[in-house]
């Protein structure tokens, strides 16, 4: 039952991130284990930790979701990083296998999707 809960805030974390945005269709959530229009080129898929995706959500946040305050962009980023210890990326466009992570750190271009993040939908990250 908590299990549930912490998908549910995550989830919802994921949904405000979206709906705050500012239209650029920089990050959202469709339905799970779609072919997505976004995925053009070379696809490769790794993994990255929750940190990592905590990250990545700032970094959207701080381009696209200008009206949250940056204490709000913490409690999201966190809450929807939460759930997962690693997430598996499919990146699609222009990046390679070889040049996904540099040192530990991953490169943020193309299009990132993480497929049924907790089992529910599709999120896509579009660098």
């Amino acid at each position: 039952m908590e299990n549930d809960t912490i998908i549910e805030e995550a989830m919802g974390a994921l949904n405000t991130i979206q709906i705050t945005g500012d239209g650029k269709m920089m990050l959202y959530l469709t339905f799970p284990n779609i072919n997505h229009q976004e995925c053009l080129g070379e696809v490769s898929t790794y993994q990255i930790s929750k940190k990592e995706l905590h990250d990545a959500l700032l970094d959207v946040m701080a381009k696209n979701n200008l009206t949250l305050s940056e204490k709000k962009r913490l409690r999201l980023a966190a809450a929807a990083s939460g759930p997962g210890k690693f997430y598996t990326v499919k990146t699609c466009g222009l990046i390679t296998e070889a040049s996904a992570s540099t040192q530990g750190v991953s490169q943020r271009k193309g299009t990132w999707i993480i497929t049924a993040i907790f089992g529910r939908s599709d999120l896509l990250i579009n660098w």
